[in-house]
């Protein structure tokens, strides 16, 4: 990568990187967030697989606890066949979450970051919150 603080990102004189060389602290082995520009705003929890439609979400990274909330209808998928799972990144929840899900039940693995809920079928929508202890 040729971006650096002085030029920017080499294109268009504009410097709207995620990552610079320059504004590495350590090794990138050590901290893999190392070079990185507006993590906060650019880090956030997603949906990877949905058990259903999704229908609303929303990510609140600047405010105290860190919202994050998804919205989803039932498909006719049986969740314990593809569970919806959710990417929870460390950057924005280092000491875990706080977790609740309108239905059936989920497991976080803060190692994997990711975490997986198998709700009801009988439900028809389905809402996984998820905030900063």
């Amino acid at each position: 990568m040729s971006n650096n603080n002085r030029h920017g990102d080499n294109w268009n004189d504009e410097d709207l990187s995620l990552f610079s060389h320059d504004q590495r602290k350590v090794d990138i082995e050590i901290d893999s967030h190392s070079g990185g520009r507006a993590l906060q705003a650019a880090v956030r929890p997603y949906p990877l697989a949905v058990a259903g439609n999704p229908l609303e979400i929303e990510f609140k990274a600047f405010s105290p606890k860190r919202q994050f909330k998804f919205v989803f209808e039932n498909s006719r998928v049986d969740p314990r066949i593809s569970p919806t799972i959710i990417f929870v990144p460390t950057y924005q929840f280092p000491k875990g979450i706080n977790c609740t899900v309108s239905d059936g039940s989920f497991v976080y693995d803060m190692k994997n970051q990711i975490m997986t809920y198998i709700h009801n079928m009988s439900s028809l929508l389905h809402t996984v919150r998820i905030s900063m202890p």
